[in-house]
């Protein structure tokens, strides 16, 4: 029995049934409906819509009572039949087809249940709804002889634009709403007939003919109001009142959205967003838990009751104690607003954890300056020492002591400076000394056998951030004289010329070699972040770089090619201005 009755229903998804189903019920209008032969087309009629019905699944199989179920139906519409019987149930199946129309997005296929919807709209107007009126307001015999010269044209066209439908049912949900409007509209277009006829007086075709002009003006008038063009029309309102099931998701979203953009932390954020989930209707507690870093951490609000659904998304973890079960539909929100809440509290833990490691940053860069600062002023007292040794052995304890009366308040001054900046990480009031005297003490400091200084201009009256020119000039020399031999010039070191350009607006400072350039990656990243090499950190030049910055100066690589290394400090353009 269930394969026969499997066999007959797979017939459904073919187009020459409904048109069969629909000739037996055209032929049953004809004869009339409350006659016995009219009846029984209408009988057959009903049994051929059973076998196409798109409402039950071709692979469900029928017991006995749904069949005779179905026969019983059958039988009473077949016995008790008539034409406000067939009215109500020909606007049933118009939303039926209508519902199967539009889930089909293929212009043959929908073609085809047009025809169908459309004999099913003229079938209405024309032979059914004027057998409801009284016998001096009918139309004459003419409407109904050209519907029946209509009619079979448009049956045979419904199998006729549909060569094959490849598509089960399973694969394609109904359109619902789509046959409800159908139902609607034509219930609107047949009653505002009657209502026009027998308060107005009009004739059947003016007033259907009227009828229709309100409705399709309706309509209009609503489907303008639907989407006006400014995206803020009835359709906005439907989805959005659709979405939220009344409840208050969007007034939700806006206060945890306000609480993630603060300053409080996750579990603030947690707290405060849990609490306000209290407003949704039948909550009346909730529970959290969330896991963090291996620790688990939650809280309770409201009060406990006898029903409590569990929603999880990543680490966060809420029950919600409601007094009876959920909606699907609020029970989809809340998971939605889990999700939300869960993606929102990752976001601030990152944040928190974001902000640890700036402080961790902060340390090592400044241990990482100092360090280097430390080593700096350990070069300048090893020079120092040397010096004192050599002049010690020559016997010139006045060039000693002029020495050491030069280099040793400047060291003072420099250890100085470095421990206030690491009380003041940020501070950038850097003191400005004499650049003559700063020439002539880096000269003493830095000269050697393959080191040159050339002075352009005059310094009288110049003035320059010592700590800046001090760390910028002595990490590039350092880092010019650690330079590995140049191949291709025999295997020598690289000499270094550095020159100081002064005019009347600022100092120019220039260090350059005629070494290997820079690679092309570490050229773009120099100033950008620490470059570790096999000599160091690589921290000296991107720390001076960024108190060049603070300066309102500017390290940079002028010129980066074979035999021309050359780096320049010099003050912004803003800064000159």
């Amino acid at each position: 029995m269930n394969e026969w009755i499997a066999r007959l229903t797979a017939l459904a998804v073919r187009p020459w049934l409904l048109a069969f189903s629909l000739l037996l019920l055209h032929l049953g209008l004809l004869q009339g409906v409350t006659t016995p032969v009219g009846r029984g087309l209408i009988v057959g009629h009903l049994g051929s819509v059973l076998l196409w019905q798109p409402l039950v699944r071709q692979d469900r199989k029928l017991g006995a009572g749904a069949l005779l179920a179905a026969l019983v139906i059958v039988a009473g519409l077949g016995l008790f039949m008539s034409w406000g019987l067939a009215l109500l149930w020909m606007l049933v199946l118009a939303g039926l087809i209508g519902a199967e129309l539009f889930r089909h997005p293929v212009g043959r296929e929908r073609m085809s249940f047009w025809c169908a919807e459309a004999y099913l709209i003229v079938a209405l107007v024309a032979l059914t709804l004027p057998q409801l009126l009284p016998v001096e307001a009918r139309p004459t015999d003419l409407l109904g002889n050209v519907v029946s010269l209509m009619a079979p044209l448009l049956l045979m066209l419904v199998p006729t634009f549909v060569r094959k439908l490849a598509r089960t049912r399973e694969q394609m949900a109904l359109d619902f709403v789509g046959g409800l409007v159908i139902v609607l509209v034509l219930s609107g277009v047949l009653l505002g007939a009657l209502a026009l006829m027998f308060v107005s007086g009009l004739e059947y075709i003016p007033a259907l003919l009227q009828s229709l002009g309100i409705m399709a003006i309706c309509l209009l008038l609503l489907g303008w109001a639907w989407n006006p063009g400014q995206g803020a029309g009835l359709s906005l309102a439907i989805a959005r009142h659709a979405l939220s099931g009344g409840a208050p998701f969007s007034h939700w979203l806006d206060e945890v959205a306000r609480l993630a953009t603060g300053d409080n932390g996750p579990e603030v954020l947690l707290e405060g967003a849990v609490t306000r989930m209290l407003a949704w209707p039948g909550i009346e507690g909730a529970d959290w838990r969330v896991i963090v870093e291996g620790q688990e951490q939650g809280g309770f609000v409201g009060r406990i009751a006898t029903r409590r659904s569990r929603l999880q998304h990543g680490a966060v973890e809420i029950g919600l104690h409601t007094r009876y079960e959920l909606a699907p539909m609020h029970l989809w929100q809340m998971d939605l607003m889990v999700r939300l809440l869960s993606e929102f509290h990752a976001a601030k833990e990152q944040s928190r954890r974001l902000q640890s490691l700036s402080y961790l940053r902060a340390v090592h860069e400044t241990g990482a300056r100092m360090t280097h600062e430390v080593k700096n002023l350990l070069q300048s007292i090893d020079t120092l020492c040397f010096a004192m040794a050599q002049a010690e052995r020559d016997g010139r304890s006045e060039a000693l002591q002029s020495l050491l009366s030069r280099q040793l308040p400047m060291i003072s001054q420099r250890l100085h400076e470095a421990l206030e900046r690491i009380r003041q990480p940020e501070a950038t009031d850097v003191r400005e000394g004499d650049a003559e005297q700063w020439w002539l003490a880096v000269r003493e400091r830095l000269s050697g056998e393959r080191v040159v200084f050339e002075l352009d201009g005059n310094l009288a009256g110049a003035r320059l951030p010592v700590l800046l020119f001090d760390t910028v000039a002595e990490n590039l020399v350092r880092n010019a004289l650690d330079k590995p031999a140049d191949k291709e010039r025999g295997g020598e070191a690289p000499n270094i010329r550095v020159t100081l350009k002064a005019n009347d607006a600022s100092c120019v400072l220039q260090v350059e070699d005629d070494g290997v350039p820079l690679d092309g990656d570490r050229a773009d990243l120099l100033f950008v972040r620490p470059l570790p090499s096999d000599r160091g950190l690589g921290i000296g030049l991107y720390q001076a770089s960024r108190l060049a910055e603070s300066l309102d100066y500017r390290l940079y690589l002028a010129e980066n090619k074979r035999g021309c290394v050359r780096f320049e400090l010099a003050r912004t353009l803003n800064s000159q201005v």
